[in-house]
């Protein structure tokens, strides 16, 4: 999960990796205006994790990911907009299930959303989930 790459006289620098507890979920099955989830931590509001997975992950160990649309910011917390209802529910001692298995699992509920970057040296374009750039050293 780093942000820093050099290379033979250049440096690809990204956005590294954004991390939060989560605290509740948004269903449209629900009423909500979007699918998504309610997070702590600083995350970049707009389109600039558009495609990131979001890896949730529960009180046992496991995970789910869930592909982020957007960030948008309240107070004190962000919703990260989903493509798709996240599939579980936050609750006092931890989450559950609202589909198959139906299990309940107590502990914390973490996320995690690592950034991209590619680099296509024939273009010089720069491709990223998150904020990238692409220096030749010295420049």
């Amino acid at each position: 999960g780093g942000a820093t790459l050099r290379w033979k006289g250049y440096t690809v620098t990204g956005s590294g990796v954004y991390e939060g507890d989560v605290t509740g979920t948004l269903r449209k099955d629900a009423g909500d205006e979007c699918d998504g989830l309610v997070v702590t931590g600083a995350f970049p509001k707009g389109e600039a994790l558009k495609g990131a997975t979001a890896v949730v992950e529960l009180g046992d160990g496991s995970t789910r990911g869930c592909r982020v649309l957007s960030v948008v910011s309240g107070e004190g917390e962000s919703h990260l907009v989903l493509e798709a209802d996240p599939g579980f529910a936050v609750t006092e001692t931890g989450a559950k299930h609202l589909f198959f298995p139906l299990r309940a699992i107590e502990g914390p509920v973490r996320v995690r959303v690592r950034t991209s970057a590619l680099i296509e040296v024939a273009d010089g374009e720069v491709k990223a989930v998150g904020e990238a750039r692409f220096l030749k050293e010295g420049e």
